[in-house]
């Protein structure tokens, strides 16, 4: 019997990493929101003083900020990106979105998304600050 279990135990455990890998893997990604990926941000969006420009292409952006960001400062352009557990996502179930200065080596700042961003709002918080960045319509 002992022999038995020995020549099965090797095959169990290798049974059940795999299944906790595969369960870990699962939990770190985020929910299925269910619906098309969302459309790529554009224009302007504006809280208080602060300012961040896309052009739509899902990657380039500017921005000028009232007080200086650590390593990216008050004004540059770059790219930017939406994260979960540190990997490019979508922007409506990220955790964090992250600016990065091609200009300055890419030097980057990345910060906590405060609830889930929408087409039309980039909510983010940066030290003790809340940023509410919202689209301006031009008409």
């Amino acid at each position: 019997m002992r022999n038995k279990l020995c020549k099965f135990l090797p095959a169990l455990m290798l049974a059940l990493a795999a299944i906790l890998m595969d369960s870990c893997s699962y939990a770190h990604m985020p929910p299925d929101p269910g619906t098309p990926e969302p459309t790529p941000h554009s224009g302007m969006f504006v809280s208080g003083n602060d300012t961040l420009w896309f052009n739509g292409d899902g990657r380039s952006v500017r921005w000028s900020f009232s007080e200086p960001v650590s390593k990216i400062g008050r004004t540059g352009s770059g790219e930017y990106v939406f994260l979960f557990r540190n990997k490019r996502w979508r922007y409506d179930v990220a955790e964090s979105f992250r600016l990065i200065d091609t200009g300055h080596g890419n030097a980057s700042y990345t910060f906590p998304v405060l609830q889930p961003a929408s087409e039309t709002l980039i909510p983010i918080r940066f030290d003790d600050l809340q940023y509410y960045f919202r689209q301006i319509v031009q008409e």
